[in-house]
This record gives structure tokens, C-alpha cells and sequence, in this order.
């Protein structure tokens, strides 16, 4: 079969549609597992004049530095090409010398062979006539093996783009998603390393400094590296936004920035572009005034409040190290679809574990927050939306989804212990998720998404302890935007224009550093039963409470008054500053903690004085192991609503049941009865000063036998008191005074006493 000539004055799509038909023609005719040799070479040329008109007479003979030719390999538009036969399932190994690899394997061998410097593969294909499939290997996933996209041979005229971008050597990215959260957590541990390096570079600089102004210039310049790592990884993030999903910066716009700067000025080239990304463009004057480098032009006006603190001495004096620990941190191209919901990784990794106790700061994986999260408001509103899209009149539908929209933006979220801003950043993706599938239902033929995207980061409220988490929470946020904009973007593509990615809004401001326990929460929001209150508090133990110091105890004080607090862990002020500040608003909360406090005492004196404001638990996922570097507990999930009307839902990894009530002690499905102490015996038996607790160490006098004490601690006295006549008599009487006494020592290291 010849290849097809160009056909002038038809459409892409009709070409691409006549493409479509030679080749299920062709193919209807060879046997299976047949056709790579004899078709590949004409088929590939049929895909180049298709798409872009002529092909490059020397795909097919590009040589490695092995020896070996791929199928197709286009250095001019970026790929290679691994052909299989008709039915060949592309995820079967297949022997290729004295390795069996797939398909994509072997086009990764080619690939690690070519020359990348001048002219680099950014894209690998494997295809069987019938499906192809993309591979991103600029990046470390594509690399991997994660595939980018895929399209049967029948599907390549509703996707012209994918094949147009193909053949004009553009990387071809996955569809918008969200990496797993194993590889946000590798990427944060290179921040991380980023981080220390910068701190071990200020050690080194001031390692003979003595007087006063050195050292106060050393603290200065600790103080600023957490502002220089979160305005980097912005910067990052910038970098990597997609060619057709939004942009902020241009295409590797901050990479080859970072290319052209010399290591020795990396430091001085960072401040001046912060200053750049902080100064409008209009009118130019304000670059000018500024005194932003004309270098620096073509870089857009950021705001947000990300880059505003200028500090009065920068620290430009960045280690060697930095410059390389930077370009790692380039080499990752996914920075887009990083997980924000793990982003506290990077603090985790960053801070110390003593540091990190002190201030309470733990990362929560993405499934344990939606433990949380989930039951409290998104089940409940995802119904509601469920129940709207059932209505069948339109204008009634219409009346109700407009209601419900509003609805959402009236809602508000209110972390009090929030970290990095984990529980919040997942709270804000999933709700402009389900935005979205509002936007799709109220209007499904054009869109502006600038006005229908109505939920606001002004919605999000949190306090953090310690400044730089605080900073990173609203880093986080701000990402947090950008990425559900890319995805509404992404969703609405072919009905709506790009919507405005920058400048950032300035809406972060109810994310604020302070002590959650000191703070006035009517600072931040008001209680209605519009508010939800939600998080994973702080879980010092109530022997860490104790501890001289830390002001915990006096804390725990403020909170509880004259209630009696002296056994409770430190997340169980959080439970009752919670129900104090919602009683009778009509909002709920909802926290992660450890299950201590379903414990003994720690029911009684929590949950009585909550439960007596007619609180009652309203989901509850019993005991379970929570862990990540640098705790292992187990945990619990309460949520509480002073709402007399639903059945609460107990959860376990299967699922949920409802019940008539769950009961503080162990969450269990039971009434609710607290277990208090009585001053009075409740029968006529005397009283019990000690229990069955020996106490030793006074002599005593048995029958003229001195026995000093009641423990016998060798063979000797043993066997003397054994003697005793009292003693004798009572044993044959069957009451035996002198028996075995195990303690835990003697139980352990088999003893006897």
C-alpha cells in the first residue's frame, strides 16, 4: 500500500478521517501478530504526511550509540517509536537479547542511548496499529513507565491535537491529574534538601563569628530561608503549568532563567527576580522606579502578597551546593500536579522531630483527612447535588442548583491547628470539584469561568504556631488555585476561554500565626451552621502537659476553667474549645486525634461537660494506626453536632453502619453513661483502703519470730518462718501465710521472692 498522498483543501479532521478508514482497511486484512515489518515504515510515513504534511527521510535509519536503529526516531520533532504488530498487547514482555522488556522498555533502551544534549526526546511512543500509547520522558514518572495519554487508531480524529503536538516536537503532557502521593512525597524531600542546605551554608559563613551584629545577621539570614524555599518552589510550580491548561510563567520560562545565571550569583539573581515578581509591568515606569533589571521584563506581575517582605539585608550568599540542589529540583517537570494535600511533607522533612513535637506539627496522609472531612460536609453536600440532579422539571432544577451554588460560597472552613494547610488544601480541592460538576449542569455550552467559579480561598481559615508553617499553609492555598483552575480548565476547554491565573489573589488572609488556644477564634470566623471545624490538634500526652517546660497546663486551664483537666491529653482542649465557641450555632466539627481521649477517665472529664451542652457524636472511626516519619500512634476520628435528627454513622475500613448512638468510651455503638467516682461504698462490705498492695519494709513479731517485713527475700527466711508455729498450725488448717510474690521483675526475668 502506498503511502497517501496530500490532499489539498480538506480539513485535518477529514484527513485524519480518511487516515482512519485506509488503515482499518489495511489492517481488517492482516493476520494477527503480523504487519510490523511490512507496514511500520509505511504506516509512519501515512501519520507524517497526514499531520504534518511531509516526513524527515532519515526517521527510520537514526542510529544509538549502541548500534541498534529504532522503528522511528524523529530528533527533529522530539520522539521515538517502538511499532509492534497487529494484537501485540503492549504491556507484554518480549525477549530482546538476553532481557525480556516491553515495548516501552525497549524504547527506553533506544532512549538512554541517544545523544539528548542538542536536539532531546521528550516523548517516547509504543504502538500496534490498533492503540498508542505516550510516554512523557522529560519527566521522572514518564520515565517510569506512567503513561501520558492513549488513543485507538478509530479515535485519532477527535484527538488532531494530541498527534499535531507530536509532529511539531511538543512534549506531550498527561491529561490534568494529581501525582500519587509518593512521588509529592520525593519531590518534598528535595526541598527539603534545598532547605538545609541553604541553613548549613548561613552555619559555615558565620562559623568564627563573635561579635553581636554577625550573630544578629546570622539569625536574620536563618530567617529568610524559609521565604526563599517557599518562593522557589512557587517559582517551580509556575514553571511546570501546562502549555494548554493556563500558564503563569512561559514555557521553562524559570529554568532557563536559572540556566543562565552563573552559580556564583544564584542568591542575587533570586532576590532580583522575587523583586521583578512583586512589581507590576503597567505602567513601566514601576519596573523602572523599582529598579527591575530589563532582563527580568518578560516575567509576570505575581502579587498575592507572596513576594511583598523584602528584607533590609538579603541573603545572597548562597553555598555552592544550592545551585545543583536547584537544578534537581528542575529536573523534576511535574511540579503542576504535585499532591498539595501532602505538601506539609516539606515541613515534616524540614523541621526536626523535637521542634516539630513542641509545636504539634505532624503531616496527615490524603485518605486520613478525608476521614474527616468526607462524613462532615462533602457526603452531605454531594447528596444534596445528587438530589438536584434527579429533579426532572428544568426550571425547578435551575431554582435549586443556583440556590445550591450560592450555598457553597456561603459555607466556611475553619482549621485551628492547621499546619501546612493539608486539611484545608484537600477541603478546597474537593469542593471545587464538585463547583464544577455545578458549572457543568448549570450551563453545558459556554463558559467564564472567572465568573462561575464562585468558591474563594476567603472561605479557608486557619491558625499555625510557627511562622514558616503558616507561610507554607497559605503557599499551599495559593497552589491549591492554581492547580483547581488548571483543572476546570482542563474540563471545560472546548466551551470556555483561560481563565485569569494571575495575579494571585490577595483572599489568604484568614491563615494567620498565633497560639489557636490563646487566639480569640471570633477573629477569624463567626459560629453558624455554615461553619465547619475540623483539623488534627496537637496530641501531647497529659504526662507531656505536666511538663515545667511548656505552658500547656496553664492553656488547658484558660480553656477548661474550673473544669477539671488534669488527666487530659493536649488535643482534648481542642474538642471542648470547638463545642464551647459552636454551642447552639448549628455547626459542626470534626477532629483527628489520638484515642485516648476514649479512654478511662479521659471520657468523663472531656465528653460530660460536651455531651451536657447537648453535643452528641455524629460519625466516629474507631481505633486505627496513624504514623508518618516521626510518629506512630493510634488515632481516632470524632465528629460531633448538637443535631438530635440523624442516626450517627460508625465507620471501619469496609465502610459505615448506621446506629442509635455511639458512646465516647472506644466509640463503640452503645448508651452513653459516664463511669464517675463515688466517695460512698455502694454495698455493706467494708471499706478498701489498699487494695491487695503488700506493704513492707516494718518488723514484725509472729510468735516470738521477727520477720522484717512481709516479704521474704531469701531461702533462709523462708524456711524460718515456715517453722513458726502460728504459722504451721494455720497451714494445716488450709490458710497459708508464705507464698510465691511475683512482680513484674520476677514475671520477666523468671525470679522468685
Amino acid at each position: 500500500m502506498a503511502a497517501a498522498e496530500i490532499q489539498f483543501g480538506k480539513s485535518e479532521k477529514e484527513k485524519a478521517e480518511e487516515f482512519v478508514k485506509r488503515w482499518q482497511k489495511q489492517l481488517s486484512e492482516v493476520e494477527k501478530y503480523k504487519g510490523e515489518r511490512q507496514f511500520a515504515q509505511v504506516f509512519w510515513i501515512d501519520l507524517y504526511e497526514t499531520f504534518a504534511g511531509s516526513y524527515e527521510s532519515d526517521v527510520f535509519e537514526q542510529e544509538t550509540s549502541g548500534g541498534k536503529y529504532p522503528d522511528v526516531c524523529s530528533l527533529k520533532c522530539g520522539f521515538i517509536a517502538e511499532q509492534k504488530s497487529k494484537g501485540i498487547n503492549l504491556d507484554t514482555s518480549e525477549l530482546r537479547g538476553k532481557e525480556k522488556v516491553t515495548p516501552f522498555e525497549q524504547a527506553m533502551n533506544y532512549y538512554k542511548e541517544m545523544v539528548q544534549e542538542e536536539k532531546p526526546i521528550k516523548t517516547i511512543v509504543t504502538c500496534n496499529f490498533e492503540t498508542f500509547r505516550f510516554y512523557d520522558v522529560t519527566t521522572k514518572a514518564g520515565r517510569n513507565g506512567r503513561i501520558a495519554e492513549e488513543c485507538v487508531l478509530e479515535e485519532i480524529p477527535e484527538k488532531l491535537e494530541l498527534f499535531k503536538e507530536l509532529f511539531r516536537g511538543k512534549r506531550i503532557k498527561a491529561k490534568f491529574s494529581i501525582l500519587d502521593e509518593e512521588s509529592t512525597k520525593e519531590v518534598a524531600h528535595s526541598v527539603s534538601k534545598f532547605y538545609n542546605i541553604l541553613d548549613r551554608g548561613i552555619d559555615d559563613l558565620f562559623k568564627e563569628a563573635k561579635a553581636d551584629k554577625d550573630l544578629e545577621l546570622k539569625k536574620a539570614y536563618k530567617a529568610q530561608i524559609p521565604m526563599i524555599v517557599m518562593r522557589t518552589v512557587f517559582c517551580l510550580f509556575a514553571n511546570n503549568t501546562s502549555d494548554d491548561l493556563g500558564k503563569i510563567f512561559k514555557n521553562d520560562e524559570f529554568e532557563t532563567f536559572i540556566n543562565k545565571t552563573d552559580p556564583e550569583s544564584l542568591g542575587k539573581s533570586l532576590f532580583d527576580l522575587f523583586l521583578c515578581l512583586n512589581t507590576k509591568k503597567e505602567p513601566e515606569f514601576e519596573r523602572l522606579r523599582a529598579g527591575v533589571s530589563r532582563t527580568l521584563w518578560n516575567f509576570p506581575y505575581v502579587d498575592g502578597g507572596l513576594f511583598a517582605k523584602v528584607p533590609p539585608t538579603p541573603f545572597t550568599a548562597f553555598p555552592d551546593k544550592a545551585y545543583n540542589a536547584l537544578h534537581e529540583l528542575l529536573d523534576f517537570k511535574d511540579w503542576d500536579e504535585i499532591d498539595i494535600s501532602v505538601f506539609g511533607t516539606i515541613m515534616d522533612n524540614a523541621f526536626p522531630h523535637d521542634e516539630r513535637r513542641e509545636g504539634g506539627m505532624y503531616y496527615t496522609s490524603k485518605k486520613d483527612i478525608q476521614k474527616v472531612i468526607e462524613p462532615l460536609f462533602m457526603d452531605p453536600l454531594r447528596e444534596e447535588f445528587e438530589k438536584i440532579k434527579a429533579v426532572k422539571d428544568w426550571t425547578e432544577q435551575h431554582d435549586k442548583l443556583t440556590a445550591f451554588h450560592d450555598k457553597l460560597t456561603q459555607l466556611q472552613f475553619f482549621d485551628p491547628s492547621c499546619g501546612s494547610g493539608n486539611f484545608l488544601t484537600e477541603a478546597f480541592m474537593e469542593l471545587r470539584e464538585l463547583e464544577d460538576d455545578v458549572i457543568e449542569l448549570e450551563n453545558s455550552s459556554a463558559h467564564d469561568l472567572d465568573k462561575d467559579i464562585k468558591i474563594s480561598l476567603s472561605q479557608f481559615h486557619g491558625i499555625e504556631i510557627n511562622e514558616y508553617v503558616t507561610e507554607l499553609a497559605k503557599l499551599a492555598l495559593q497552589i491549591a488555585r492554581e492547580q483547581a483552575l488548571e483543572k476546570s480548565y482542563a474540563r471545560f476547554k472546548e466551551t470556555a476561554k483561560a481563565p485569569q491565573f494571575i495575579p494571585l489573589k490577595k483572599n489568604v488572609e484568614g491563615i494567620i500565626c498565633g497560639n489557636s488556644l490563646e487566639i480569640d477564634w471570633l477573629t477569624l470566623v463567626k459560629p453558624s451552621s455554615n461553619l465547619f471545624i475540623f483539623g488534627n490538634p496537637p496530641y501531647a500526652g497529659a504526662h507531656i502537659t505536666k511538663d515545667g517546660k511548656n505552658t500547656q497546663k496553664k492553656e488547658l486551664e484558660d480553656v477548661f476553667g474550673a473544669l477539671p483537666y488534669s488527666e487530659l491529653d493536649y488535643c482534648a482542649v481542642w474538642y471542648y474549645k470547638a463545642a464551647k465557641f459552636l454551642d447552639h450555632s448549628g455547626g459542626t466539627f470534626a477532629f483527628l486525634s489520638t484515642n485516648s481521649v476514649t479512654e478511662g477517665i479521659q471520657v468523663l472529664k472531656l465528653f460530660k461537660p460536651i455531651m451536657n451542652m447537648g453535643w452528641r457524636i455524629s460519625f466516629a472511626y474507631p481505633s486505627f494506626s496513624w504514623s508518618n516519619e516521626g510518629a506512630t500512634v493510634t488515632v481516632c476520628i470524632i465528629g460531633m453536632s448538637q443535631s438530635p435528627n440523624t442516626y450517627p454513622k460508625l465507620y471501619d475500613n469496609k465502610g459505615f453502619k448506621q446506629v442509635k448512638n455511639i458512646t465516647p468510651y472506644e466509640l463503640l455503638e452503645a448508651p452513653t453513661m459516664f463511669v464517675e467516682n463515688k466517695t460512698t461504698p455502694i454495698s455493706i462490705l467494708p471499706d478498701v483502703c489498699m487494695g491487695s498492695q503488700p506493704i513492707d519494709g516494718h518488723d514484725k513479731n509472729i510468735n516470738g519470730v521477727i520477720l522484717e517485713g512481709l516479704v521474704l527475700e531469701d531461702e533462709t527466711k523462708r524456711n524460718e518462718a515456715l517453722k513458726n508455729s502460728v504459722i504451721t498450725e494455720a497451714k494445716k488448717q488450709g490458710r497459708d501465710y508464705v507464698r510465691l510474690y511475683l512482680g513484674g521483675d520476677e514475671l520477666i526475668h523468671n525470679k522468685s521472692r
